[in-house]
């Protein structure tokens, strides 16, 4: 008959459990000390960094991006102010820089140049006619369009806002609720920015579709605009009728106030302001 485990077989595993633990929580300790003087070194380091390039990095569009683009690559988002009171690096970095601020300041001028603006465009306005109103804001009203790279060299130039700043910055927003969103018209080239709580359907896309690209062929002196007839036209591939054209142009300029409507025009044209500002 086999005999089980001895009372000395027992003590010794016990011994040895214990010695792993302990071993294990010496390699656990040493890892931890050398993990925070890592951190320690790279907070050093950071501030550095900060000190020297603070002013490069908020007024610089290039090299803000570039700098973006090495901290995402280490798994942190310099500019999120979200994390800044998390305790984190990412937090760490905001607060060093001020970025978060800045970044927050800007996601308060791209709502006021959005609801100062939503009467006349119906809450849909071109990127590029964003960032040159959003500059021209920070700017004092001084200029309507971003700074050139001779401007920008000036002490008190206000930081060059990139697509990608305006981008970021109505992320931020989203926890708002109030349906800030960028989207594509055409062939994806040109980016628009919704500022209103409701999604645009498809018929509403094509309409600003055509009126975009129909902006982007007649002259400086015309204005680009929409008639049932040039609607029904465009869509009949798509089996559009009149009362469907007439529907969607309705809707768009009494509705959601999207369109402006020449009524003493036969036939009535509609117009949008939102894609005649984004030439």
């Amino acid at each position: 008959m086999r005999r089980g485990p001895g009372l000395a077989a027992l003590d010794r595993s016990l011994h040895s459990n214990t010695a792993y633990n302990t071993l294990g929580n010496d390699l656990t300790a040493s890892q931890l000390a050398e993990l925070r003087q890592q951190l320690d070194l790279f907070s050093t380091s950071l501030r550095q960094f900060s000190s020297q390039h603070r002013n490069e990095i908020r007024k610089n569009a290039e090299f803000r991006h570039a700098f973006q683009k090495m901290c995402y690559s280490i798994g942190v988002d310099p500019l999120s102010s979200s994390t800044r009171n998390s305790g984190g690096l990412a937090g760490l970095w905001s607060d060093m820089l001020g970025l978060g601020d800045w970044q927050y300041e800007l996601g308060v001028q791209i709502i006021d140049v959005c609801v100062s603006t939503r009467n006349s465009n119906g809450g849909v306005i071109a990127m590029d006619d964003l960032i040159r109103r959003v500059t021209r804001l920070r700017t004092g009203g001084t200029s309507s369009r971003p700074p050139t790279a001779a401007t920008a060299k000036g002490k008190d130039a206000a930081p060059e806002i990139t697509e990608e700043d305006i981008v970021r910055s109505i992320k931020m927003l989203a926890p708002l609720g109030c349906g800030y969103q960028v989207f594509s018209l055409g062939s994806g080239d040109q980016k628009m920015v919704r500022s209103v709580p409701r999604e645009l359907d498809t018929d509403t896309m094509v309409v600003l579709g055509m009126l975009l690209s129909l902006s982007q062929e007649v002259n400086g002196g015309e204005l680009a605009f929409l008639t049932e007839d040039t609607l029904v036209a465009g869509q009949r591939p798509r089996g559009w009728t009149r009362e469907r054209a007439r529907a969607v142009l309705e809707n768009m300029s009494l509705r959601e106030g999207m369109l402006w409507v020449d009524e003493q025009a036969f036939p009535p044209r509609y117009y949008s302001l939102a894609t005649l500002a984004a030439n």
